[in-house]
């Protein structure tokens, strides 16, 4: 496995602007006060590097090199989640989140830019402190460890790709965060990009359809099937963790062409691997016959988040 070009780094600056504000009570309590919501309008873009874009389209860059990155861009229509704490270091999140959204009337010609909009909720005490989150989470739950209350949500790993809209998948796992924010959120938001993704680019001897393409690793048990992201206490912000491990992860592939090579795109959780472990690549043909080869990765490989690999294969 080698490392190819960056993916994104901390990608999508979102420069946050007030367009009107409004002042409602809210059936949600901050303690024993009503809270309080401002209207924002949210101008998402990207920084100034080059090789970071915002979300949420996936697109292959392929160099003449060989060399891939991943080109992504905004839909007309995304939605983003805005927690909020007291931000005291004992302080939990509360798990009623504000919803902003977007439209094609802010989507810029290339694609790189939107505007969320929506209502903030705000505190009629101290200021309280934000977490962006991308994508939406599901139902937020409660764990007691110890002294501790934790609030979390899981996400379920994807494992069927349309190879008519290859990368479609992908932004259901692609897990972004920002925490550390304050209204009226004048140091913007700089989203932070929490897997990597991974290319596999594979060919068989006949020109047959794929219907699956798996990754091992026999020795490790390095991939997850669900994630927990976890809102820490104070103003941490969210943490993830992989649960379900396994030692290899499949992809099941709809509507792939009856040739010889298909690419199929998986996430993958930051992780160190070694020269030594041994991989695998299996793809199985729509006849049910099973094509693998075994190999390494030429290199310990420190797997980073906001960033895209390349496996190139051909399996026998």
């Amino acid at each position: 496995m080698k490392k190819k070009n960056s993916l994104y780094k901390a990608a999508a600056f979102l420069a946050i602007v007030l367009a009107s504000t409004s002042c409602t009570d809210d059936a949600n309590s901050l303690e024993e006060s009503e809270s309080q919501s401002k209207f924002v309008s949210i101008t998402a873009g990207m920084n100034t590097t080059p090789t970071t874009d915002t979300r949420t389209t996936y697109e292959s860059n392929i160099q003449q090199d060989g060399s891939a990155s991943m080109i992504i861009r905004w839909e007309e229509k995304e939605e983003i989640a805005i927690f909020r704490t007291e931000g005291h270091i004992d302080s939990d999140w509360y798990t009623d989140y504000d919803i902003l959204r977007s439209d094609k009337s802010g989507l810029s010609d290339e694609g790189r830019r939107t505007v969320f909009k929506g209502d903030v909720t705000l505190g009629t005490g101290s200021p309280l402190q934000y977490c962006a989150m991308y994508p939406l989470p599901g139902e937020v739950k409660e764990i007691q460890m110890s002294q501790y209350l934790y609030k979390y949500y899981n996400i379920e790993m994807e494992h069927t790709q349309d190879c008519l809209n290859p990368t479609a998948h992908l932004k259901k796992n692609d897990i972004m965060s920002c925490s550390d924010l304050e209204y009226p959120f004048e140091r913007g938001i700089d989203f932070e990009h929490r897997f990597a993704i991974l290319r596999i680019a594979v060919t068989i001897p006949e020109n047959k359809s794929i219907k699956s393409v798996t990754l091992s690793a026999p020795s490790l048990r390095i991939f997850y099937n669900r994630i927990m992201v976890q809102l820490e206490s104070g103003n941490g912000g969210a943490s993830i963790f992989g649960e379900d491990s396994s030692d290899s992860f499949t992809l099941n592939l709809k509507n792939d062409a009856a040739d010889k090579q298909v690419t199929a795109y998986m996430m993958m959780f930051p992780r160190y691997i070694r020269e030594s472990i041994p991989l695998a690549v299996t793809a199985v043909a729509e006849d049910g016959t099973s094509y693998s080869k075994s190999f390494n990765s030429g290199a310990d490989l420190l797997i980073q988040q906001g960033s895209c690999y390349t496996i190139k294969q051909t399996l026998q």
